[in-house]
Order: structure tokens, then C-alpha cells, then sequence
């Protein structure tokens, strides 16, 4: 059986092995003839490595882990010449800027692009940075007079960055190691009108496109100024306007950035902030790039969650993920450590990286597959699967961020000697709760319930996890957002009408959600008990014998000054609630 597995993928890969230039198709990014979710990284050091067997030593690390995008600068601004040796892209100056060919100047980037042609992997390439490492905007202003806020404008400033595009961009037309052109690292134009970067970007981007008619090109910012929140990432405070940039026709896809302990949010803001991208990108009809994102504690964890909730996205928007950033050791020791930094070789490398990589280069049903392979799958899944019962815990940043009240639930079942035969399953994994579990779940930190309808995303998630059973505990942001019980009970039945879809003999069982006290909603407390008072009406109205939908009364009982932190999120004592009160009845659905 083995070798016939291995027939077939052999076959698939010479049906797909191609040569081509990267491009969008639809939402989704095609590489060598590929259409998928491709999972990728940023070194912003290998640009001014001048030791080439470090080059190659840090591409074939990022091949041989499965990564197959890498995004490096392309720019190394300085408005005094440097000492020999030193590595320097372009001087600018009043007098007459001068821009380095030589062997410490864009040399060092002809050797990365003819190092990544032979291994395979693609490149993001941008002009100009932001902020004030290694040159960027203050570097022109320095030269040309004027703030950052007036770069966009400034008739002198924007002369020599377009020379400088055409030097860079003319080098690598033809080279098939290019993913994209990227106008700027994370530009902002701070209180501006949103109409100057927009502008901006579609004077540059028409620019380039007129240089080179084959590569991609892109934004390059932090997915700034979207509708969907009032938290500070949400508002268009630093100029830019996500889905007025997506607009922009010779942007070819977008970017976003995630960095929640430096934008004053938590790490379970990651969820929300991916999904209303995707959307957005979605109804742009162009792929989305979470193109920098990282955390400095608990890395494997928190970006885990992550990667997966992009994943999941796979066909709703989201194309690819970047994280911030590759490490490695050179001939001269070991490369900066910023602290969000994942070396080759260590552990959150494995959970970062290899796990990662593997899982999103199938994150998509492959076509043209030979049909003896697909009779093989299809062979095989049941045999897997038989005697286990498959769980998906259903729900918000209660059930998933970290939800341990399902940690705490498995060690139960554990006990009990029920895990045996049954299996957890979601897009998401197990997030830290101090013990190994079956974690795998869908449980999205901010989502609603009517959210989930309105956007479809709960048949993907059944499509790929096939739960024998769901436990349903939604409504807690429908509440939060002051959602009608009538509307969340419609929604609810929709989604109980896509499980029975997804399998006829499907058991649900939904939660009598847990009380609500936060600080800023005095009516939340009153509006979940008027949901959870017409949970029961309606599960009798839904119920059937082949498919039954069991109430789980999550509510009585749960003290919300003793059992959360904020009012909301369960604490230890809540978790063990939550878990008390799903044992009983996920025991008689698994029997």
C-alpha cells in the first residue's frame, strides 16, 4: 500500500512540476504551477550577509523545513558612505544619491536571488522601510527635507525612490525566485488622510507594473484601518485603509501584520483580526498574506492557534502566513535574536515550521490527481477512522482561548477510560493548559454565532474534522453585541441543519451558555439569561430520534465574580464548572 501511495504522489508531482512566475489565482496564490496555502518566513538580515555560504546555508535550511516563501529587504539606505566592507544598497543626499551595483551594494541581493532560483524558493522583495533601520523614509527626508508624514508627496523624495526601483526591479524581471515587489515595510502616514498612502500606492504600484508585466506586487502594511472593532489596529489613525487599499488594481494581494502585545490587545484578538482580513480579501476577490506575526512567551502555543485559524481560512481569503522571523547559525555565530525570533533546529521550530509547512502545503484538495490515489484515500480514511468517535467542541474564545475547561474534560474522560475510542477534532490545536490533551477544537476567539452563518464557515469545518458529535457553546459575543435571542436561535438552527448535512446521525449538544458580567455591558447578565430561557423551546423544536440535540446547563451555578477573571472568561474554578457540566452528557453521546 505504501508504494502505491508513493506511485501516486510521485505521479502528482510531475503532473505540477512547472516553471512559472508566482500570481494570484482567485483568493489563493499558484507557485510552480501549484494552487495552495503556502506557509513562508522574513529575514531581514539576509540582505547584508556578505558571507555566501551563509546564503546558502539559511535556503536550503528554509527548503528543507517546507517553507516556501521568504521575505528579505531590499532596501539599506545611508546618507553618509560607509566604511569598506560595509553593506549599503543606495546614499542619498541633496548634492546627487548614488546607487551601490558593487560587490557590498545590490550584489548581495543578485547572490540571494540566484541562490533562491535553485532551491526553489520565492522571494518578497521591498523598497523601503517605515521606520528609521536601515535608512527608510527618514533617509529621504534627511536628503530631500520634509517628515515622513510629507514622503508621499515629496516630488524629490519620490524622483530617487523610483530610480531606485527601476535599479532593483530590472536585475530580477526575469527571475522566477521573485514572489512580489513590495512598495514599503508597514508605511504609515500618522493622522493623515487615508487618500495619501491610497494614492500612493497606486502612482508606485502602476510604476512598477510598468517595469515588469510578470511578478506580483503588493502594499506591504499592517492591515491597519478595517471595519469590524474599535481597537486601536481596527482605526485608520495611521493613514491606511485596508479594503480601500485592496481597491488598488495593481496590488495583486494584501498584507496584514500581528503583533498584539505591541498594539495593547491579547493574543485571542489573532482569530478575529485573520478572519475580518480574509473577509475583506474575500469580497476583494484577491489573496490575503498574514505576512508578519509573532509573540515573544509561549511562542509555539499562541502562533500555533494562529497558523491554524489562517489555515482554516485557506479558501475564504487567507493564502499564506509569514512569521516573524527565521534564525539560524552562520559562520559568524547566531543571528539576532529580537525575542520573537524561531531558530532552525529548536523546538518551536518543529511546532513553528516543519508541523506547520507539512499541513499547509495540503491545506487544499489537490486537482489533477491520478485516479488510483483517490480511490486510495477514499479506501483508507474509514479504516483510520472506524471506532472513534469524533468530538468537535464548538464555540468563541471560552471554548478556545485556551478553553482548559476541555483539558480538564479529556482528563475526565481519561479517568473514566472513554478516551480510548474517541478523537478531538477542529482547525485549531491545544493551547497550553499545563498537561497533554486531545485539544484539537473550533473554538474562535470573537466570533459570533450569526457570524459563522453569515460567512459559511461552519461546513468547511465540518468537511474537514467529520464530527460524530458537536458540543455547541455560542452566543456569548451575539450577546456581547446585542444579537436577539430570535436571531441567535435562527442562526443556531442553521447551524445545526449543516451538521445534520454533514452527517444524519450527528448528536448535538448545546450549551445554556454561562452568565456574563463584564464591567462595560451591565446588560449582558439579563440578555443571556433571555437566550439561555429559549435554548430548551427551541432544541424541541429541532430535535429528531436519528439526530437528537441535548441542553447543557451550563448557567446554574456559575458564579461569575468567583469563576471568572473579567466577568466573562472562566478562571481555574471556571473551567472546572465547564467541565463538570459537559461530562455527563458528552459520556451518553460517545456511548
Amino acid at each position: 500500500m505504501k508504494s502505491i501511495l508513493a506511485l501516486g504522489l510521485g505521479l502528482l508531482s510531475l503532473a505540477t512540476a512547472q516553471t512559472s512566475f508566482p500570481k494570484a489565482d482567485g483568493t489563493r496564490f499558484n507557485i510552480d504551477g501549484k494552487t495552495g496555502y503556502f506557509a513562508g518566513t522574513n529575514s531581514y538580515w539576509i540582505s547584508f550577509l556578505t558571507n555566501n555560504r551563509d546564503v546558502d546555508l539559511v535556503l536550503d535550511h528554509l527548503q528543507t523545513s517546507g517553507l516556501k516563501i521568504l521575505r528579505i529587504w531590499g532596501f539599506n539606505d545611508v546618507n553618509s558612505r560607509p566604511n569598506s566592507g560595509t553593506v549599503w544598497f543606495q546614499l542619498l543626499q541633496s548634492s546627487g544619491s548614488q546607487i551601490n551595483t558593487g560587490a557590498d551594494g545590490l550584489q548581495r541581493l543578485d547572490y540571494i536571488v540566484k541562490s533562491a532560483e535553485q532551491r526553489g524558493v520565492k522571494l518578497i522583495i521591498n523598497f523601503v522601510n517605515y521606520w528609521d533601520d536601515y535608512g527608510g523614509m527618514k533617509a529621504y527626508t534627511t536628503a530631500f527635507g520634509g517628515s515622513k508624514e510629507g514622503w508621499y508627496t515629496n516630488a524629490r523624495a519620490q524622483e530617487q525612490y523610483k530610480k531606485y526601483i527601476a535599479a532593483v526591479v530590472s536585475r530580477y524581471v526575469n527571475s522566477p525566485a521573485i514572489f512580489a515587489w513590495e512598495l514599503a515595510n508597514e508605511p504609515r502616514c500618522k493622522g493623515c488622510n487615508t487618500d495619501v498612502i491610497f494614492k500612493w500606492a497606486t502612482d508606485i504600484s502602476n510604476y512598477v507594473r510598468s517595469l515588469d508585466p510578470n511578478h506580483m506586487i503588493t502594499l506591504g502594511d499592517e492591515g491597519f484601518g478595517l471595519a469590524g472593532a474599535t481597537t486601536y489596529p481596527y482605526q485608520y489613525g495611521e493613514g491606511t485603509d485596508f479594503a480601500k487599499n485592496l481597491g488598488v488594481k495593481n496590488l495583486d494581494f494584501g498584507t496584514f501584520h500581528m503583533y498584539p502585545q505591541h498594539w495593547g490587545v491579547p493574543n485571542s484578538f489573532g482569530a478575529g483580526w485573520i478572519r475580518d482580513h480574509a473577509a475583506a480579501c474575500k469580497k476583494a476577490g484577491k489573496p490575503c498574506m498574514l505576512e508578519e506575526y509573532g509573540v515573544s512567551t509561549d511562542q509555539c502555543n499562541v502562533q500555533k492557534g494562529w497558523q491554524a485559524a489562517s489555515r482554516q481560512l485557506a479558501t475564504e481569503g487567507m493564502s499564506s502566513d509569514l512569521f516573524w522571523q527565521w534564525g539560524d547559525q552562520l559562520s559568524s555565530g547566531r543571528t539576532h535574536n529580537d525575542g520573537f525570533t524561531i531558530y532552525y533546529g529548536s523546538s518551536q521550530a518543529t511546532c513553528l515550521v516543519t508541523d506547520h509547512s507539512t499541513v499547509a502545503m495540503f491545506s487544499k484538495p489537490l486537482t489533477g490527481l491520478v485516479p488510483l490515489l483517490c480511490a486510495l484515500l477514499t479506501f483508507i480514511t474509514p479504516i483510520m477512522s472506524q471506532s472513534q468517535v469524533r468530538i468537535m467542541a464548538l464555540g468563541d474564545s471560552i471554548t478556545g482561548s485556551p478553553g482548559c475547561w476541555r483539558a480538564l474534560l479529556y482528563r475526565r474522560l481519561q479517568t473514566a477510560g472513554i478516551t480510548n475510542n474517541t478523537k478531538f477534532v477542529g482547525s485549531l490545536p491545544a493551547q497550553g493548559c499545563g498537561f497533554p490533551y486531545d485539544g484539537a477544537n473550533e473554538g474562535h476567539g470573537g466570533i459570533l454565532a450569526t457570524q459563522i452563518v453569515s460567512q459559511k464557515l461552519l461546513p468547511g469545518w465540518l468537511s474537514s474534522a467529520k464530527p460524530d458529535v458537536v458540543m455547541m457553546h455560542l452566543g456569548t459575543n451575539d450577546v456581547w453585541n446585542n444579537r436577539s435571542p430570535e436571531e441567535i436561535l435562527v442562526a443556531y438552527g442553521q447551524m445545526v441543519d449543516w451538521m445534520r448535512e454533514s452527517k444524519a446521525s450527528i448528536k448535538i449538544l448545546v450549551a445554556q451558555i454561562i452568565p456574563m458580567n463584564p464591567p462595560n455591558c451591565r446588560e449582558c447578565g439579563q440578555r443571556v439569561q433571555n437566550l439561555n430561557k429559549a435554548i430548551p423551546g427551541w432544541a424541541a423544536g429541532k430535535n429528531s430520534t436519528e439526530s437528537p440535540i441535548t441542553v447543557v446547563d451550563c448557567w446554574t451555578g456559575f458564579d461569575t465574580s468567583r469563576m471568572t477573571g473579567d466577568g466573562v472568561h472562566p478562571n481555574n474554578a471556571g473551567n472546572e464548572k465547564l467541565a463538570g457540566c459537559w461530562f455527563e452528557p458528552l459520556v451518553k453521546a460517545i456511548k
